[in-house]
């Protein structure tokens, strides 16, 4: 994992410690999580966009109505995946690399 030396402004460093101490040891995955949130959130907004300036056809578009729905292989090991809160299968997962 490679390091990132990033400077901030009083305030925001203020806010910072308030809702990730680094005390508490979580400043660095609170950080990261809001990295890739924000990298998550513009690579959405250009796909929005994207959509905006050429959108589909209904024509073009498949027709899914008679898809079967989806069944993981072991049901499980889905269950249990399931049950972890969103942030937590957020924090599991490893980012795409491109």
């Amino acid at each position: 994992m490679k390091s990132l030396l990033v400077q901030l402004d009083e305030p925001t460093l203020e806010a910072l410690e308030r809702v990730a101490p680094a005390a508490q040891r979580h400043r660095t995955e609170f950080i990261r999580t809001a990295i890739r949130t924000a990298i998550r959130e513009i690579e959405e907004e250009k796909t929005r966009l994207a959509y905006l300036a050429k959108p589909d056809h209904a024509a073009e578009a498949a027709d899914w109505s008679g898809a079967e729905p989806w069944r993981p292989k072991d049901p499980t090991k889905w269950a249990a995946f399931a049950k972890k809160p969103a942030s937590a299968r957020a924090r599991s997962s490893k980012p795409v690399k491109r």
